[in-house]
């Protein structure tokens, strides 16, 4: 039976600005880091949670370790699904599932996904909570990023 090492880590990622929303003002997030190594392959994912559904990097690093011997026994994703809730746990280990696989396959997380090909996609981004002036500057220096980003990729 194959066999992986699993890695949990907390990282405290600054942000450029302080994010505020109704209540609550962010500085910094704590990113759960998880790397995974097997075959002399290194597959890496994170996440950062949701703070409103107690979603907390204490919180997703016990969910993995109480994983632990299944994640290292190489789960597939499906099984994944079955042994984490919905989650930033599960995101930041099928992040590094994904990654470890592709770097085993030689081939981008895309391919092995089936998808045709990888394209910049615009979705969606939060303005924080702030004045309405600051708000529309922020929203329309939001969108310019994501144009630019877009026309660059295209």
């Amino acid at each position: 039976m194959s066999t992986q090492k699993l890695q949990v880590t907390v990282e405290k990622w600054p942000l450029k600005a302080p994010f505020r929303i109704t209540n609550h003002t962010f500085i910094d997030l704590d990113a759960v880091v998880v790397t995974l190594e097997r075959d002399g392959a290194i597959g890496r994912g994170e996440a950062a949670g949701v703070y409103y559904l107690q979603d907390t990097a204490d919180r997703m690093v016990a969910q993995i370790e109480a994983r632990r011997p299944a994640i290292e026994s190489c789960i597939d994703r499906e099984s994944l699904r079955r042994v984490l809730p919905a989650s930033g746990a599960r995101n930041a280990v099928d992040c590094a599932m994904w990654d470890l696989e592709a770097k085993l396959a030689r081939k981008p997380a895309w391919q092995l996904a089936g998808l045709p090909s990888m394209k910049p996609l615009v979705t969606t981004f939060t303005v924080g909570a702030n004045t309405p002036e600051k708000m529309a500057e922020d929203l329309a220096l939001g969108w310019a990023e994501a144009e630019d980003l877009h026309t660059q990729r295209a």
